[in-house]
């Protein structure tokens, strides 16, 4: 094993091999199956994309050319379903098809056949660190780096994403906003670094209060923090927000005020944050006035 090699957790990826060759599929499920990864097979696009659409494959190797089926057109539909999806576009007519075609099709790479085994297990390495370098990019540029939770920034997008899915899917959605009682007053009292250990407690406070891969955390600015909650309606939230200061005070012998807001119809991001934050303020016994309410953009 290379030090490419190394640097790739096998586990993490799971191919899905088209082609309407049985032969050629199995000599290509046989290669990939010995360099360690899961890999299933198909000849037929449509239980592919049934397949594709589970998300439970990381990587799609499709013949371009295959009898009532466009393989561009697949890899397209491919990316659709999953957007993340490594795709490989493999043909033996090359007069027929040009990389450029493949790429703007949402093909990763190309390969024409008859191909060396060699040249497709040094493209898969090459893709997959390209790949986990775009994301962990990704991941470092939506993070905050004290807490660990997503950022301000992100927060926003991710509101928007969801209020127009909870409108589309006719479900409910909930956000809270939080602060630390007398932040200032621990961090003049205990310094700084204390003050910092705090946020990275509270930060995983909220971590742990939520359901992961569903609801989302963020530290909204300062000792200020937000949480989406997905299918969650305004009693949910209520619950979710009092475990969360409950767990707070337990552990970090601090208070926290919370505000809470459901989703209604005609709301967008501004307005439901708007309605979080005048409540957030009258949990603090503050009455806000228009003009110094904070600007969610």
């Amino acid at each position: 094993m290379n030090n490419i090699e190394k640097q790739v957790d096998l586990a993490n990826e799971r191919f899905l091999l088209i082609d309407d060759n049985p032969q050629f599929l199995q000599v290509l499920q046989e290669a990939i199956s010995r360099w360690g990864y899961r890999v299933d097979t198909s000849s037929k696009p449509v239980e592919a994309l049934r397949m594709i659409e589970e998300g439970l494959h990381t990587f799609l190797i499709c013949d371009l050319r295959m009898p009532h089926v466009d393989g561009l057109e697949l890899i397209r539909e491919a990316r659709n379903l999953q957007p993340q999806i490594l795709c490989f576009a493999i043909t033996g007519y090359i007069e027929e098809y040009a990389f450029i075609d493949a790429v703007h099709a949402g093909a990763t790479d190309f390969l024409r056949k008859p191909f060396e085994l060699a040249e497709l297990k040094a493209k898969i390495m090459r893709a997959i660190l390209e790949r986990d370098r775009a994301l962990e990019l990704l991941r470092l540029s939506i993070t905050d780096v004290l807490t660990g939770l997503f950022n301000r920034r992100h927060f926003f997008a991710v509101l928007d994403q969801e209020i127009a899915r909870a409108s589309r899917q006719q479900w409910p959605l909930s956000l809270i906003l939080l602060d630390l009682d007398t932040f200032k007053q621990f961090n003049d009292r205990h310094g700084h670094m204390a003050g910092d250990r705090l946020l990275e407690n509270v930060g995983a406070i909220l971590q742990g209060c939520i359901r992961q891969d569903v609801d989302s955390a963020y530290r909204y600015g300062g000792d200020e923090f937000a949480v989406i909650l997905v299918d969650a309606d305004a009693q949910v939230a209520l619950r979710v927000g009092h475990r969360i200061a409950e767990t707070i005070k337990e552990r970090c012998g601090v208070s926290a005020a919370l505000g809470f807001a459901e989703l209604a119809e005609g709301m967008n991001a501004e307005t439901l944050i708007a309605l979080a934050d005048s409540r957030l303020y009258q949990a603090k016994g503050i009455t806000l006035r228009p003009e110094t309410r904070r600007n969610p953009s």
